[in-house]
């Protein structure tokens, strides 16, 4: 965990951290049989709190340029769409590839909501 001092008093939706984590052992670290790591980062950018989840892992080739989240499981569509039901356009989330060894999701949400 590596949290920015100045996102200590911001609130995030409940939940949606321990779902991405879930879902980063789940469908990432579990399937190495070496094991794995996850980190939760958070920062401010301008007005906006951004949350990353970073864990071992990759996500399959051909859902690259477009997550199928109901093949992925429920996890990833229900933060997406509790974001979106409470913040409109002024949130975003995402989920990538970071590196070839890491994939990322980040979660992009006004500070002052």
């Amino acid at each position: 965990m590596n949290a920015a001092p100045e996102t200590h008093d911001k609130q995030i939706p409940p939940i949606i951290i321990q779902t991405l984590v879930e879902n980063a052992i789940k469908h990432g670290i579990r399937q190495n049989t070496d094991g794995g790591y996850v980190r939760v980062e958070s920062l401010m950018d301008g007005d906006y709190l951004i949350i990353n989840i970073i864990n071992s892992g990759q996500l399959l080739k051909k859902n690259l340029s477009e997550i199928h989240f109901k093949k992925n499981g429920i996890g990833l569509e229900n933060s997406q769409k509790r974001l979106a039901m409470l913040y409109g356009d002024a949130s975003s989330f995402t989920i990538k590839n970071k590196n070839d060894k890491e994939v990322i999701v980040t979660i992009k949400i006004p500070a002052a909501a």
